[in-house]
């Protein structure tokens, strides 16, 4: 009898050897961790809509006013100690258009975002780039008219995430009216997007981020 109870325990032991997910609870799945890099249309994208944030792992590293070498600058002891599995830069050249720095070249901004998106491939992270929102009025520089010098560079940061096999989101068209300037109903003042612009940005980031992650499985 002792002999046929140790055999069937023996048994079920190598049972549970041979199919360990059998007797082991099965680890909640892991939510990615997004990081959102950029100026202040990320930085207000959070107090807007926090609930995303929470919901799908976003975390907010953006900083209201400052230019693309700004944020740069800050990557490595910012952005990336979050350990991001996604790393999305949005917006990221609108202050370098409203020489918040004093002007600064195409080149240089286009060269600042390739930056950021080496030191996120370095890391391990994958990078996801936006477009620059529109916008013909700046309310901190009511002296430009920066509509199209927006659309240059969106063709630029464009030609970089191409060129890098990096996903590109383009906010711009859905954004704009036919001028090339922030559509009325969608901004807060011209320059940054409303309650409305922001559940148009949502879900277009969202399936970006959802996308590239899917194919890193």
């Amino acid at each position: 009898m002792k002999k046929t109870v140790l055999s069937a325990a023996l048994a079920l032991m190598l049972a549970a050897c041979a199919n360990p997910s059998a007797n082991v609870i099965e680890e909640e799945e892991k939510v990615p961790v997004v990081a959102v890099a950029g100026n202040s249309i990320a930085d207000f994208w959070i107090d807007y809509d926090s609930t995303f944030f929470s919901t799908e792992g976003y975390i907010d590293f953006a900083v209201s006013g400052e230019t693309s070498r700004q944020v740069l600058r800050r990557f490595p002891n910012s952005v990336m100690k979050s350990n991001p599995d996604v790393v999305v830069i949005v917006s990221a050249n609108s202050n370098d258009v409203a020489a918040n720095e004093g002007p600064v070249t195409d080149e240089h901004m286009i060269a600042n975002l390739d930056s950021m998106i080496v030191l996120s491939r370095e890391a391990g992270a994958i990078p996801v780039v936006t477009s620059n929102l529109p916008s013909n009025y700046f309310f901190w520089r009511t002296e430009m008219r920066p509509a199209a010098d927006i659309i240059r560079v969106n063709g630029k940061v464009k030609a970089l995430a191409d060129s890098l096999g990096v996903a590109y989101v383009d906010l711009h068209t859905p954004l704009a009216d036919a001028d090339g300037a922030f559509a009325e109903q969608y901004t807060l003042d011209g320059a940054h997007p409303n309650s409305a612009g922001y559940a148009v940005m949502g879900p277009l980031i969202k399936a970006a981020v959802d996308s590239v992650l899917a194919a890193r499985k």
